[in-house]
């Protein structure tokens, strides 16, 4: 559906509900197109028909001009009324539908403080957990069971799975705690991130009491197989031949478009600056296309690797 339906919907009564927000108490029905949230978090018509899709969606809302003024004016409009509660101000349960909308358009554009500055003010700075629930990502890492002789691999792990769990996305990776392995899901955990750990039964070793969700393969094609259907999102930290063959995997679907998701390997201190090489060569070659390297991302940074992820 696209966009067009809240600013047709709005058109009829924005003014109204930015005026009853600004008196401190809505009395008419608007809700659900002027604080839209994730779809699926309500089953009525109108939550179906004004749900946004996903995250995805909702930078799209809010690259929409018209649609972005309006929401941060009459989310403004909200946090300028003193004196009442958001359950005073809309009612207990169109407080909560406006706590899931600021929640979503938060972790859409982080950079657009009103939201969080709304969720800190009348909600003790809570996010909505079903709405990050939905909004979450698993999120598959490809890694060494060893650390790697450059202390940077160790860091960067960690702080990938910080930001998994910061973020609350949920990691998937191919189980216990050695190496690299144990360093980007142990630092998952201690940001009170998820893990799902996919592990044959003849590699099987102990995990932390943390880890909820494991799942059991018998082969490492198993394993590589379910980390893939699980995951939406693909991270080649540095690692060795079965880190390689883990992402070519990934590589190769997406480009014969039997897979939707974004990948990219993290080039630590240029850990990858010879596969780099090695795939232009291929291009050179004529066994890759412009267009289809154009597609395998190397990034240097945190902050490269997350806008991949995200876009």
């Amino acid at each position: 559906m696209a966009l067009e339906r809240f600013i047709e919907a709005q058109n009829k009564d924005f003014t109204r509900a930015l005026q009853e927000v600004k008196n401190g108490h809505k009395t008419t029905h608007w809700i659900w197109y002027t604080f839209p949230q994730l779809k699926g978090l309500g089953r009525s018509y109108n939550a179906q028909y004004y749900g946004i899709e996903g995250l995805s969606e909702a930078r799209a809302y809010l690259k929409e001009p018209l649609l972005k003024q309006r929401l941060i004016e009459i989310a403004t409009a909200f946090y300028n009324v003193e004196g009442r509660s958001a359950a005073e101000v809309f009612g207990i349960l169109d407080a909560k539908k406006v706590q899931s909308c600021m929640t979503l358009f938060h972790k859409a554009d982080p950079e657009i403080q009103i939201f969080k500055q709304v969720l800190d003010k009348y909600y003790n700075g809570e996010l909505d957990w079903k709405t990050l629930e939905g909004c979450s990502l698993k999120i598959a890492v490809f890694c060494g069971s060893t650390h790697g002789k450059d202390p940077a691999f160790a860091k960067a792990a960690k702080e990938l799975g910080a930001w998994i769990g910061d973020h609350h996305h949920t990691l998937v990776y191919g189980g216990g705690h050695a190496g690299n392995m144990g360093d980007v899901s142990l630092s998952a955990l201690d940001h009170q991130g998820q893990c799902i750990s996919v592990s044959p039964l003849f590699l099987k070793r102990e995990e932390d009491p943390r880890i909820k969700h494991h799942i059991d393969v018998e082969t490492l094609s198993e394993r590589k197989d379910k980390m893939i259907e699980l995951a939406d999102a693909f991270v080649a930290l540095p690692g060795g031949p079965g880190t390689l063959e883990e992402i070519s995997d990934v590589i190769s679907l997406v480009r014969l478009r039997r897979l939707n998701a974004p990948y990219c390997f993290y080039n630590v201190n240029g850990f990858y600056d010879p596969l780099m090489r090695f795939y232009d060569e291929m291009v050179e070659q004529g066994y890759f296309t412009s267009l289809h390297r154009s597609e395998v991302h190397f990034v240097d940074s945190l902050e490269e690797l997350t806008k991949i992820i995200d876009s």
